[in-house]
């Protein structure tokens, strides 16, 4: 399975008046990502500064360190190490695979797919 490309965000940073709760919002490029802008309340009708927001867009890798968020890769890795696989093996192929909401019997058995056709 091939990885996505990522290609650009959509992104609606909301904010509010701390004296009145009036809620307005940046879209996308029009978030401050590097200076300071001010926004003018209409609900109050008083000045806001409005500081930079930091936008980091990346892809997570999933490792050994971090499965123990996600108990089923921890128990689908120990399914496939107890069919005769070593576990960076069983991992490299779970994470081929693993996507949000995928069982763990199909997760399986995709993962261990992903093996014969290395051969």
């Amino acid at each position: 399975m091939k990885n996505a490309e990522f290609l650009e965000y959509d992104i609606k940073a909301h904010l509010k008046c701390p004296d009145c709760n009036t809620v307005f919002y940046y879209v996308n490029y029009d978030i401050p990502t590097h200076v300071s802008t001010y926004h003018v309340c209409k609900g109050c009708e008083k000045p806001l500064l409005v500081r930079p927001l930091s936008i980091d867009v990346k892809f997570a890798r999933l490792t050994s360190k971090t499965t123990s968020n996600y108990p089923i890769i921890d128990k689908a890795c120990k399914a496939i190490v107890s069919k005769g696989f070593g576990k960076k093996e069983a991992m490299a192929m779970i994470e081929s695979v693993y996507y949000e909401g995928l069982s763990l019997p199909e997760l399986i058995k995709k993962a261990i797919s992903t093996y014969d056709r290395k051969e």
